[in-house]
Order: C-alpha cells, then structure tokens, then sequence
C-alpha cells in the first residue's frame, strides 16, 4: 500500500493525480450524496460535508472536460489549518483505491485495448477541435496522443 507520504507528495507536484483523486472520491459518495452535491451518511467515504459541494463539481466537470483549470488545482493544494493540502485529508480513501486497483491488474492484451480505445476516442475529439483557437489544448492533446502511440508500440512489443 502506498504510504500517506507518498501519497501527498504525488497529490502535490501532480495535476492529474489532483483530477484522478476526485473522481475517486465522488466515486466513493453514494449515488443521492452525488445528485445533492452533499454528505447524508458519516460512513466515512467520499467527500467531507466542508467539500462535497465543490468535489462533486470539479469531479463532473474533468469527466466532462478531461481537464481541470490552475484555479481548480490550486484549491485543492491549498493548505487548511494544519498546513495540509485540502486533498491530503483523504490520503487513506486515495491508498485503498490505488490498492484495490493494482489488485485487479488487467491482462497485457486489455491493456494494450484499452490504450488503443483512448487514443481513438482522443483522435476523434481532436479532431472535433481542430477549428477551435485553444491552441493549448490543441497541443495538449497532440502530445497526449503522441505518448498513448508511444505506450502502444511498447506494450505491443513486450507482448511479442
């Protein structure tokens, strides 16, 4: 299991484990906790009642998005009373995720699927951006299909 150091020290030099923490924590609220952007149950899962309202939002806007804005990273690295980022309260939901995920570890060939589908569905949406002038973006997502064509040839090469 990973330590809460660790932990927290990926939480706070990367952005996207910053997006992938709240979706699993949204993920961890009950479905009407969801819908109401509250907490209805101290069952110890998903957002504190101080976050909810916020989590479920930025959680729902990067499944939109795929992205999450500076502002909305920030807010979540800010520190609270104690000095912690706001996120690294929930070190412990975010190690049990990552446990439960590495426990269930998809065959080779899944892997190799599941990359292949992503970058298609990257393709079809940068191309759906092209006359866009979010020329970030743009670029953002150039290289995100260079690297997932990276990590195809590479798996598909271990496998042979």
């Amino acid at each position: 299991m990973l330590s809460k150091a660790q932990i927290v020290q990926l939480l706070a030099t990367n952005d996207n484990a910053i997006a992938r923490a709240l979706i699993v924590l949204n993920n961890n609220q009950t479905a009407d906790e969801q819908r109401q952007e509250t907490v209805k149950y101290r069952n110890g899962m998903g957002f504190r009642p101080c976050h909810a309202r916020m989590g479920t939002s930025m959680a729902q806007f990067f499944e939109k998005r795929n992205f999450l804005t500076p502002k909305q990273i920030a807010y979540w690295r800010k520190p609270d009373a104690k000095g912690s980022m706001k996120i690294a309260i929930y070190w412990r939901q975010l190690a049990e995720a990552a446990e439960s995920k590495r426990a269930v570890t998809p065959a080779p060939t899944d892997d190799v699927g599941n990359m292949a589908e992503e970058l298609m569905v990257l393709e079809e949406r940068f191309q759906d951006y092209q006359d866009s002038d979010d020329f970030p973006k743009l670029e953002r997502m150039q290289e995100k299909i260079a690297l997932l064509k990276k990590e195809i040839a590479r798996a598909m090469a271990e496998q042979a």
